[in-house]
């Protein structure tokens, strides 16, 4: 007789050939009663338990379990039933492992086949990028020699004639191009030749007057011709007339109309400078390549002389000359003041091409100076035709004093000091930050503008008349401009620079009113970014650089932004 007894629940029950007897005594342990499963012919079974008997799907997988009478209980393995149906103990196992055969097959043959293919193609790319597009391959010098730095052009805007249109630049060749903004003509002025790079701003070159009349061109000074060893290390025009002003083997000379050459100095070597800063001035102070200036009238020049004689020497290696590795290791010598050691002498000059004999010797005495050795000039800006003004600090900086030169007189007067010691212990940074404002329009007399502190901050403020040392601030609160003036519209009595009002690391343009009473941005303040520009002469162009921090662009705009 078989019965079924439960022994997981999920083992089925087959209701045919069971008897309620048998249900009870399959189900119960020796001794106990138990309550029939469900007995054939009844409405319907009873409702599982959580853990009750659940039906399977396939009939192969009941497992049975049988007692005879008068034996203990026995599992047995009715496996041997199904054989007699057609099926086979071992078919389950077969059939479900068949399947993942196939499945693992087909993975596999994949991924050999992938593995040939990317072999094959990756073989072939390294072969063709080997001989012909090994430039998009980034090198390690590319990091540091500038191939991912964005390309501007540097413009210089001209100031000849009536169209305030018209900007110089240079291009790869070292030709100086002129081109107008209102039609986009270009025409080349000058072609570059025998330049020989110096130090960061400087270089010396060979330059050619060309004749605009005549059509003819020669060299600016004798002994120039093209085999001659560039020797002009600082070429400018008169802002008047057709004078030229050149510094040739640290000496200054002028060439007056084209037509007469005049030396003005005789002290020029290699430690002696005159009209070109030396290493360290060229590098920490003046950040140019000249140290020389004509008046508006282009009838005097303002110089520095620098002697640096007493400066001790230092030497060090050159392995790398630019982007040229050199075959044998070169000595660089160069005068470098440490800390504790002297600096250049520095001395201010002016010549008057009117009285050539009293320029001669026409150092500037000025009045409450710093001792010789302790004096840092940062800075020179003509007011007027007959006015000068000169920044001069001490050593450590900390101490810094306009003065107003009277050139007829060689005299200078302090109009103002500033003791950083008495503001916030620190020191002044060196800057190129002031504007001649000549009297006219709402200008009632000649004035200047300047960066001066204001409660902390950087802003502008002018200061009026020369010799005033009360500053009308333009600019005000928790933020700074900074690099100065960028540009004065006398036609619109607006002053252009740029600020960190938005933010501390962004850079925006604006424009303040001579009064101080209106400020604009001209650049969107809605969107992060950071500009610097330049402007025309007449302040109707400006040439606006984006430098991030998406991908850098560059502009040249109206003001008006049309």
């Amino acid at each position: 007789t078989q019965g079924i007894m439960r022994i997981s629940k999920y083992t089925s029950v087959p209701s045919k050939d069971i008897d309620n007897e048998h249900n009870e005594s399959a189900l119960s342990e020796p001794g106990e009663t138990s309550e029939p499963l469900w007995v054939q012919g009844t409405d319907s079974p009873p409702e599982p338990e959580e853990d009750s008997y659940e039906t399977m799907e396939n009939e192969e997988r009941e497992i049975m379990l049988s007692k005879e009478k008068g034996e203990d209980d026995t599992v047995v393995d009715m496996g041997e039933n199904w054989e007699g149906r057609g099926y086979s103990k071992n078919n389950t196992n077969e059939r479900s492992i068949l399947p993942c055969l196939i499945i693992a097959a087909v993975f596999i043959i994949a991924w050999v086949g992938s593995t040939i293919i990317y072999a094959y193609y990756r073989s072939t790319t390294i072969g063709t990028t080997s001989q012909t597009s090994t430039l998009n391959r980034i090198q390690f010098d590319d990091i540091y020699n500038g191939s991912f730095y964005p390309q501007y052009t540097s413009l210089k805007w001209s100031s000849a004639g009536d169209d305030d249109g018209e900007f110089i630049y240079q291009d790869g060749d070292n030709n100086i191009i002129l081109e107008q903004i209102s039609d986009r003509s270009k025409k080349t002025l000058v072609k570059g030749t025998d330049i020989i790079d110096g130090w960061r701003h400087s270089y010396t070159a060979n330059y050619y007057i060309f004749n605009i009349s005549s059509k003819n061109t020669f060299p600016l000074t004798q002994g120039i011709n093209s085999t001659h060893q560039a020797v002009i290390s600082y070429v400018t025009w008169s802002p008047v007339g057709h004078d030229i002003a050149f510094v040739k083997d640290n000496d200054v000379y002028i060439s007056l109309g084209l037509t007469e050459e005049r030396r003005i100095t005789y002290d020029g070597s290699d430690v002696v400078f005159n009209g070109v800063p030396d290493w360290i001035y060229e590098e920490e102070v003046l950040s140019a390549k000249s140290a020389l200036w004509w008046s508006p009238d282009g009838k005097r020049i303002a110089y520095l002389r620098l002697n640096e004689s007493e400066v001790p020497e230092y030497r060090f290696p050159l392995y790398v000359d630019g982007m040229h590795v050199e075959p044998y290791v070169r000595e660089v010598v160069m005068k470098y003041p440490k800390p504790g050691y002297p600096n250049p002498i520095v001395t201010f000059h002016i010549y008057d091409t009117t009285t050539p004999l009293m320029s001669q010797s026409g150092a500037t005495v000025f009045t409450n100076d710093f001792p010789s050795d302790d004096k840092i000039i940062t800075e020179v800006c003509w007011v007027g035709n007959d006015s000068v003004l000169v920044r001069v600090m001490n050593r450590v900086q900390d101490i810094a004093r306009v003065v107003l030169v009277d050139v007829d007189t060689r005299n200078g007067t302090t109009v103002r000091e500033e003791n950083a010691d008495q503001m916030d212990g620190g020191w002044f940074e060196i800057t190129r930050s002031w504007v001649f404002l000549q009297k006219g329009g709402s200008i009632t007399q000649d004035s200047y503008i300047d960066v001066v502190v204001n409660n902390g901050y950087n802003h502008l403020a002018i200061f009026s008349p020369l010799d005033s040392n009360t500053p009308q601030y333009l600019t005000s609160g928790n933020w700074e401009v900074v690099d100065g003036v960028k540009a004065v519209d006398r036609k619109r009595e607006l002053i252009y620079f740029m600020s960190t009002e938005k933010s501390s690391i962004e850079r925006h343009l604006y424009s303040v009113s001579f009064d101080g009473k209106t400020r604009t941005a001209l650049t969107s303040t809605d969107e992060v970014a950071y500009y610097s520009a330049d402007f025309s002469t007449g302040a109707e162009y400006y040439n606006l650089k984006y430098e991030g921090p998406d991908v850098p662009w560059q502009k040249v705009l109206k003001v008006d932004n049309s």
